[in-house]
């Protein structure tokens, strides 16, 4: 296990369910159950996991997994609603631009107030920030598209900042296998979140250029998305091309993200994919 440690306090890592979920989202091993296949996206990637209750402690969980090398970091963090641009945003974008390492970052759950604003550190501009999709009606029963944006899936964003969420992923009644046999269901951008980044990690996989490169990878994301999949009730349209307020450049597309095009509006997308 890791171990965070913030000015010499240490924050021992520890199982929970919220955790182990997020976790097979992305990366668990593919397992048959009680006649149905369970499996993460990226099942062969290699998996850090950091224990963080504070904003300062997430902030040194970066660099912590960034020591040791990792591609890609999911961050389905449970903070409170911002209406500012603040300093947890600015540490990530830092973060994300000096390690070269891609965040996806879930973009948070009604809370108490009632906010829509997202939860920082989603207006973080060199992240990528995670809407819920309503993708299944149950926890075995499939939705029909275009699919809704779950009711607690924030969206509000700051003004110093353009539109966020980014990309909608599932997030809605999402299963996984845990160790004990016992089937873990749950919903909330935390497991929208972990769909992003497992797709992150296949797109790495597929193409190793990808690897260090955020913006890239990020363009590539939105520009493959699917907006038409997602409902635009009560989801008005930004003003920008294929942007929507809730769904951001719309809904995921993974075999998309493995094609030839879509860098073109990254800075440096012609050294995302050579000859291109």
């Amino acid at each position: 296990n890791l171990v965070n440690v913030y000015n010499g306090q240490a924050v021992a890592a520890s199982q929970n369910d919220h955790a182990t979920a997020v976790t097979s989202i992305a990366a668990g091993e593919r397992q048959f159950y009680n006649g149905k296949t369970y499996s993460g996206l990226a099942p062969n990637a290699t998996v850090f996991v950091t224990a963080c209750i504070y904003e300062k402690e997430m902030i040194s969980g970066f660099e912590l997994l960034a020591s040791k090398g990792v591609n890609v970091i999911n961050m389905s963090f449970n903070v409170k609603a911002s209406k500012k641009y603040g300093s947890f945003d600015r540490a990530i974008d830092r973060l994300v631009q000096s390690t070269g390492i891609t965040g996806v970052i879930s973009a948070g759950n009604t809370t108490e107030d009632k906010s829509t604003y997202i939860t920082s550190p989603g207006h973080a501009l060199n992240a990528i920030s995670v809407a819920n999709a309503v993708t299944k009606s149950n926890a075995t029963s499939a939705a029909s598209t275009p699919y809704s944006i779950a009711d607690s899936s924030l969206w509000a964003e700051s003004s110093e900042v353009p539109n966020k969420p980014d990309i909608t992923a599932p997030g809605t009644n999402i299963s996984v296998l845990m160790a004990n046999g016992t089937v873990y269901t749950n919903s909330g951008t935390s497991f929208a979140a972990p769909h992003v980044t497992g797709i992150v990690a296949q797109m790495m996989q597929e193409n190793s250029v990808r690897i260090g490169n955020p913006q890239a990878v990020k363009a590539k994301l939105m520009n493959t998305a699917k907006p038409e999949r997602i409902s635009t009730t009560y989801n008005r349209p930004t003003g920008t091309a294929n942007i929507y307020e809730k769904s951001g450049a719309g809904f995921v597309d993974a075999a998309a993200c493995m094609t030839g095009w879509g860098y073109f509006h990254a800075w440096n997308h012609a050294a995302a994919e050579p000859g291109y």
